[in-house]
């Protein structure tokens, strides 16, 4: 049995941890970098005996290997679930000194997951995180921040991983849990600007509907072929059969096959090179070849938002795009 732990709490739990072995097992300039690997596999214990043995200290206070730890931490950095086993947990929580509260520590007939439970529940309300915010009494609030959270974070590419942890494990899915390629999505976004969530519908305890709009600065990629086209008329008929063709023999030279199933209207888009991009999956360098030309543009969005609460916290699970259409 192991105990999920959400990657912001163990980011903080990891960071605490890191503290105390750096303190009390490293003195001077001869300390590693708190939190690396190196840390973790230097940090020893001197066992008294007829030899004396050195032993690491993940393996004498924890029972893990070397990189238990470590482990769990690359796997939160890199937006994936963390999952640790009860008794290590329940160790490491009580080396940085957290105590069950009275009631429980003299409860002689907990299991080790009711134990780390109660551990994990008394380390959030002394390290309270937004989402563990008990001031915050509406779901709303909680849900406005999470959002905030991820638009305030996909524009800055060291911090992605932040936008990527506001994700549900389901939605996340979406691109096979794989960050890197979620992170490649917003690699032309430069800043979001006016961004505006209202609408609030409770759909369930558990569930919330909201829109979301923004203004999206992105570093747009065109081709002289492909912005000729915001000119043309309908009379321009030949001219626009001519840019097309010249699209699918360049398409076709730099090996970009899938350029033939996009949709027509997609060539129109503001963005038309990012959903290009996106569709055919081609390198970037052969995305750089094809749109050569860069510009920053602003794209107004619109989207329905879906929050759920998962395992007590609050992620976004859906995002839909929605188009508007208007006469004036």
């Amino acid at each position: 049995m192991d105990q999920i732990v959400p990657n912001s709490t163990f980011n903080k739990f990891y960071s605490l941890l890191c503290d105390q072995i750096d303190q009390q097992f490293f003195t001077g300039n001869s300390r590693p970098t708190k939190g690396k690997r190196k840390m973790w596999e230097t940090a020893k214990v001197q066992i008294q005996g007829d030899p004396p043995r050195s032993v690491s200290v993940s393996r004498h206070l924890f029972g893990t290997a070397d990189d238990y730890f470590y482990r769990r931490h690359r796997d939160s950095m890199n937006g994936r679930k963390v999952s640790l086993d009860f008794d290590p947990f329940i160790k490491a929580l009580e080396f940085i000194k957290i105590e069950l509260p009275g009631t429980l520590a003299d409860n002689k007939h907990l299991t080790n997951q009711q134990k780390c439970n109660a551990l994990l529940d008394r380390f959030c309300l002394i390290y309270p995180l937004v989402q563990f915010d008990q001031t915050i009494s509406s779901p709303h609030s909680l849900i406005t921040e999470v959002i905030r959270k991820f638009y305030g974070s996909i524009s800055i590419q060291d911090q992605v991983i932040d936008a990527w942890r506001q994700l549900s494990p389901a939605y996340q899915t979406k691109w096979g849990q794989d960050f890197l390629k979620f992170k490649s999505g917003y690699v032309n976004c430069k800043s979001i600007r006016n961004l505006a969530i209202f609408n609030f519908v409770d759909v369930s305890a558990s569930e919330i509907d909201c829109m979301v709009y923004y203004d999206d600065e992105i570093e747009a990629y065109s081709s002289p072929a492909l912005a000729s086209l915001d000119s043309l008329l309908v009379k321009d008929e030949d001219r626009f059969t001519k840019i097309l063709s010249e699209m699918r023999l360049k398409a076709e030279n730099l090996g970009i096959s899938e350029f033939e199933n996009i949709e027509l209207h997609k060539l129109f888009d503001p963005v038309a090179s990012e959903y290009i991009w996106y569709k055919c999956n081609f390198s970037e360098k052969k995305h750089y070849n094809f749109f050569p030309t860069a510009k920053t543009t602003i794209v107004k969005r619109l989207y329905k938002c879906t929050c759920r609460r998962v395992d007590g916290i609050w992620l976004i699970e859906r995002l839909v795009k929605l188009t508007t259409y208007s006469v004036r």
